[in-house]
C-alpha cells in the first residue's frame, strides 16, 4: 500500500513550497483556499461534517433470507461524495486519515466488542493501478486507533467494472461472486463480531456480495461499517 505519510527530502520540501505557493492547498469538499497542506477541510466544512455526524444505520437483505447491519456516520452529501472520491480516484490516500474517526463514531458501542476488522477487498490488477485500497487503509487506520484486529480474509476473485459508473440495476450483476473467503476470520465458536470495513454504501450491492461470501463458510456475527450512505 502507498505510504500514508511520504519522505521528503530537502529538494522535494523546496518543491513542495513553491508549489505551496503555485498552487495553494485548496479544501477537497468545497474548494476553497486552506491555510494548510496537513488539512483537508476548511473550518467551514470540516465544523459541518463534525456537525453532521452520526451514529446512524441501515439493513440491506441478503440472500438467503438474512439482513447485514451497516452502520455509518454521514449522509451521502455532494460535499461528501467530493471527498470520497478525491480519496480513490484523486490519488490522496492521506484522506483516509480524515474519515476514519467517522468510522469510529458509526461503530460505536461494537468497537466495546473487541470484533475483528475485514476490509472490502480490491482486485490485485486495480490495486496495482491505483496504488492502494481506501478500504484497506481505513481498516489499518482503525484497527491502530482503538487496538483491534484486523484481517484480509476476504480477496476479490474478478476485477469488476467500477460500481460508480453502472446504473443501479446492473450493480448486483457485476459484483455477485466476485468475493471468496480464503480463511475463517475468527477462531470457530468464539462468538466474535467481523465488521466489514468499506467506505461509502449506495445500493449496497458490494456489501451485499462479500457478506454472502463470508456466509458460505463462516456462521457468526457478521455486520459492516462505512463512513457514509446514501440512504
Amino acid at each position: 500500500m502507498r505510504s500514508l505519510k511520504p519522505e521528503w527530502g530537502l529538494t522535494g520540501l523546496a518543491a513542495r513550497s513553491v508549489l505551496g505557493v503555485l498552487m495553494p492547498q485548496l479544501c477537497v469538499a468545497c474548494d476553497r483556499v486552506i491555510a494548510s497542506s496537513r488539512q483537508w477541510l476548511c473550518m467551514s466544512c470540516a465544523e459541518e461534517f463534525a456537525g453532521a455526524a452520526g451514529p446512524r444505520r441501515r439493513t440491506i437483505a441478503l440472500a438467503d433470507g438474512h439482513c447485514l447491519e451497516v452502520r455509518y456516520a454521514l449522509d451521502y452529501t455532494s460535499k461528501v461524495a467530493k471527498v470520497i472520491a478525491a480519496m480513490k480516484y484523486g490519488d490522496k490516500p492521506g484522506i483516509t486519515s480524515l474519515l476514519t474517526p467517522y468510522l469510529r463514531r458509526a461503530a460505536g458501542a461494537w468497537l466495546r466488542e473487541d470484533p475483528v476488522l475485514v476490509p472490502v477487498p480490491m482486485h490485485p490488477a486495480k490495486k496495482r493501478e491505483r496504488g492502494y485500497n481506501q478500504s484497506e487503509a481505513l481498516s489499518s487506520l482503525l484497527s491502530e486507533s482503538c487496538g483491534l484486529a484486523l484481517t484480509r480474509a476476504l480477496v476479490k476473485t474478478r476485477d469488476t467494472t467500477a460500481q460508480a459508473v453502472l446504473e443501479k440495476e446492473a450493480r448486483p450483476r457485476n459484483v455477485a461472486g466476485s468475493f471468496a473467503l480464503r480463511r475463517c476470520p475468527v477462531e470457530r465458536g468464539s462468538g466474535r463480531r467481523v465488521i466489514l470495513v468499506d467506505d461509502v454504501v449506495t445500493t449496497g450491492s458490494t456489501l451485499r456480495a462479500s457478506a454472502m461470501a463470508m456466509r458460505g463458510t463462516f456462521r457468526g456475527e457478521i455486520s459492516a461499517c462505512v463512513v457514509a450512505s446514501s440512504v
